[in-house]
C-alpha cells in the first residue's frame, strides 16, 4: 500500500477531508437548510477515487506491480484508507467543537448533540466510502481505459487480463477504443434511459423523439425546463443502440483474421 501513496494523492485526500468536515458540520447544525455544497460534499470522496486511478496514467508498470494489481490496491485499499483517515481526523475535531460548544447540532434523530454528530458522521462515511469506490470505477472506465486504448493498447488490454491486440497499431487502437466505448455505454445507456423515461413529457418513445426535435429546432432557454428529460431519454435509447453495435464490432474484430486459425492465434497469444 505504501508504494502506491503519493504526495498528490495525499493532497487530494486532505482536500476531500476538509470538504467532508464542512459537510458534516453544516448538515449537523442545519439538517433542513444545509447548503448545496454540503450535500455535494457527500459525493466529494469520488474525486479521490478518480484521482488515484487517473494517476496510473503517469506511472510505469513493473513485473511485480502490473496495472491490474495497482488498480485493485488503489481502489480497495489506498482510497478507502486515505478517506477514512481524513474523515476520522475531521470527526474528532468536530467532536471536540461539539463538546466545547463551538458547534451546536440540531437534534433530529437522537436526543444528544454528540450522538447526533456521530450519527451524521457515520452516515457521511458510508456514503463517502461508496463514493471512493464508484469514483475509482468512473476514473477507470471514462478516463484511463480510453486514454490507454489510444496511447498503449497493450497496456489497456492488461487491465482486464487480456493479451495484447494483434495486427497493426491502428487496428489495435480501434479494437481497444471500441471496447472502451462499449464499457462507457454500459454505464451511460441505462442511466440516461431510466432517468429520462421517468421524467420525460413524452408518453412514449415517438413523442420523446418529437420533443427532442422541437428542442433542437426551437432552441431557446425554456427547452431546458420542457424537454430536458425527453432529450436524455432519446440519448439513452441511442446509447443503447450504440452499445449493441459496439458489442458486435468487438466480437467481429476479435475473430481470427483470414488465413489465421483460432488455435494458431491462441498459441501465438500464449507465447507473447
Amino acid at each position: 500500500m505504501l508504494a502506491e501513496l503519493s504526495s498528490a494523492g495525499i493532497a487530494v485526500a486532505v482536500l476531500v477531508g476538509v470538504w467532508t468536515l464542512y459537510t458534516i458540520a453544516d448538515v449537523t447544525q442545519f439538517p433542513y437548510d444545509a447548503s448545496t455544497w454540503s450535500y455535494a460534499g457527500m459525493g466529494a470522496p469520488a474525486l479521490l477515487g478518480i484521482w488515484l486511478i487517473v494517476e496510473l496514467l503517469s506511472l510505469p508498470d513493473t513485473p511485480d506491480r502490473p496495472l491490474l494489481g495497482r488498480f485493485m490496491v488503489r481502489t480497495m485499499v489506498v482510497g478507502p484508507v486515505l478517506f477514512t483517515a481524513a474523515w476520522l481526523l475531521g470527526s474528532l475535531l468536530l467532536l471536540v467543537l461539539t463538546l466545547t460548544g463551538g458547534i451546536v447540532p440540531e437534534l433530529n434523530e437522537t436526543e444528544s448533540p454528540v450522538a447526533e454528530l456521530l450519527l451524521n458522521a457515520f452516515l457521511t462515511w458510508l456514503v463517502g466510502f461508496a463514493a471512493v469506490l464508484c469514483g475509482a470505477l468512473v476514473g477507470l472506465v471514462f478516463v484511463v481505459l480510453p486514454v490507454l486504448s489510444w496511447r498503449d493498447p497493450a497496456r489497456a488490454a492488461s487491465i482486464n487480463a487480456e493479451p495484447a491486440p494483434r495486427g497493426s497499431l491502428a487496428r489495435a487502437r480501434l479494437e481497444r477504443m471500441t471496447f472502451a466505448g462499449m464499457l462507457m455505454l454500459i454505464f451511460l445507456a441505462p442511466s440516461l434511459w431510466v432517468s429520462g423515461e421517468s421524467n420525460a413529457r413524452g408518453r412514449n418513445a415517438v413523442e420523446a423523439f418529437q420533443n427532442t426535435w422541437l428542442a433542437i429546432v426551437d432552441f431557446e432557454p425554456s427547452w431546458w425546463d420542457r424537454y430536458l428529460w425527453d432529450v436524455l431519454w432519446v440519448l439513452g435509447m441511442l446509447s443503447a443502440l450504440l452499445l449493441v453495435g459496439s458489442v458486435v464490432a468487438v466480437v467481429v474484430m476479435r475473430k481470427p483474421q483470414k488465413g489465421e486459425s483460432p488455435r494458431g492465434r491462441a498459441a501465438d497469444r500464449g507465447g507473447e
